[in-house]
């Protein structure tokens, strides 16, 4: 199997239509070595008929998996030191004053060779009770026409995923009939309809999951008088849809604290001043040296518009690329090489004139210690005992754990000795923490690599 590249859509502020207020509720459950729960959900916080709809749907489907999670753990006994887990992590795709789009990553393992992950999405729409399905949105007749163009996505992500040289490319097709018994698996966005395939669904376990994005230009001849949904369209149709691939130079790191950030500058119609549009979106630690893009950017009123990709440590620049994009958007495969601002002044040794630092190292604690799944490593900027900045990362938790940050400091005094401290929590109790690793701006690059986290006295 080739290494998987991470996907993340892109959206610019000016792509968002105003949308309804809502806040995450968490339904949390433990007992150590026995079984975890933590399900996150969206809650709309209004209180007219419609929210109250949605959130008994959102709140119904949470209950429901939680029971059958509860039923498997009372029949099943795996012994001592076994822990089942239930988690979901929710994303709200799209949110306009009359429709709220929602996916939410469930997360269970009760034993068996691997976890299961399911995506459960929603689709509201103001006006109805329920969430929206494939037949609300789309006119008769356009299922096969719509499997088909997912096919053609799925088709060429699944061959590029499977390295099998004995195996034809016909065996690394998708069925229609797979992708129609998951045409209701879609949530909506800015840029269109996204259906989502969990594992097993088109594919093997080892595969993943797979994901195919139609636009609302490509769905427009298929899709019902829905005003809503119209209104979604319209706005779509001010912007032009760019993908592409963005790459990292070689050995580049996204340590916690990472931002992928896009700047716009586009000219409206009636002048000649520049709109500055800024979007910025936390970037998974170690998320590799590749990330699909799919962004709504403004429609250029001239022919191109300059624009420019940047990853950011802690907000200070570390890579970057200015370019233009075109009205039609880019070219199919569009492949973008960042580059390493920072490469000549490492090259010179002056690495105290870089805005940022950068720490890794593997973290090693007191064996046979089982941890919860709450735990997490917290690594603290001090300033003798005053701590200026404090960096979280749940990434990579073993023992040794691998920890990467990075903090921005271009405010501290290159002259003054700063320090680092590292810690292994759960919740607001410290189990295990490091000493002190003394460094000044320009000498971060000599911090140890390899570091012992102690025992805290209290930790029980």
């Amino acid at each position: 199997m080739k290494k998987l590249c991470a996907v993340v859509l892109l959206f610019f502020a000016a792509a968002m239509l105003s949308g309804m207020e809502y806040e995450n509720k968490t339904v949390k459950k433990s007992k150590k070595g026995e079984y975890y729960v933590s399900l996150v959900y969206p809650f709309l916080t209004a209180s007219d008929d419609f929210a109250a709809a949605v959130n008994k749907d959102i709140k119904g489907d949470m209950d429901r998996n939680l029971r059958e999670f509860e039923g498997i753990i009372k029949e099943v006994d795996y012994g001592h030191g076994f822990e089942f887990e239930l988690t979901a992590s929710p994303e709200v795709t799209l949110n306009t004053e009359d429709v709220f789009s929602v996916r939410n990553l469930l997360f269970s393992y009760t034993g068996g060779a691997h976890p299961n992950t399911v995506t459960i999405c929603g689709n509201y729409l103001r006006g109805m009770q329920r969430s929206l399905l494939f037949s609300d949105l789309f006119k008769p007749g356009s299922k096969r026409k719509i499997a088909g163009l997912l096919k053609k996505q799925l088709d060429k992500e699944r061959s590029a995923r499977i390295e099998d040289p004995d195996l034809d490319e016909e065996s690394k097709t998708v069925r229609v009939e797979d992708i129609e018994g998951c045409i209701n698996s879609f949530v909506l966005t800015d840029i269109g309809v996204n259906w989502i395939f969990d594992p097993y669904a088109v594919g093997s376990y080892a595969e993943g999951r797979y994901e195919a994005t139609l636009s609302w230009k490509e769905l427009k001849d298929f899709l019902e008088p829905l005003p809503a949904i119209e209104a979604v369209c319209a706005e779509f149709g001010k912007h032009t849809r760019l993908t592409g691939t963005l790459v990292l130079p070689e050995n580049s790191l996204t340590p916690a604290g990472s931002e992928l950030c896009a700047c716009i500058l586009a000219y409206p119609p009636e002048g000649p001043e520049e709109v500055v549009i800024d979007w910025k979106k936390e970037i998974p630690a170690g998320w590799g040296s590749e990330v699909v893009f799919d962004v709504l950017a403004p429609l250029p009123s001239a022919e191109t518009a300059p624009i420019s990709f940047a990853v950011l440590y802690d907000g200070a620049l570390a890579f970057s690329k200015n370019m233009a994009y075109p009205r039609d958007g880019f070219p199919e495969g569009t492949v973008i090489e960042l580059e390493d601002l920072s490469a000549d002044l490492v090259k010179e040794g002056k690495t105290e004139d870089l805005d940022y630092m950068l720490y890794s190292c593997k973290a090693v604690y007191v064996d046979k210690t089982q941890l919860s799944p709450d735990a997490y490593i917290e690594v603290r900027l001090l300033d003798g005992d005053s701590i200026l900045k404090k960096r979280f990362t749940k990434e990579y938790l073993f023992n040794p754990a691998e920890i990467s940050v990075c903090f921005n400091v271009s405010a501290l005094d290159k002259e003054k000795e700063y320090a680092l401290k590292v810690l292994l929590r759960e919740g607001e109790k410290t189990l295990f923490e490091s000493e002190k690793l003394p460094f000044k701006r320009g000498t971060w690059r000599s911090l140890p690599e390899d570091i012992r986290l102690i025992k805290k006295e209290d930790a029980k």
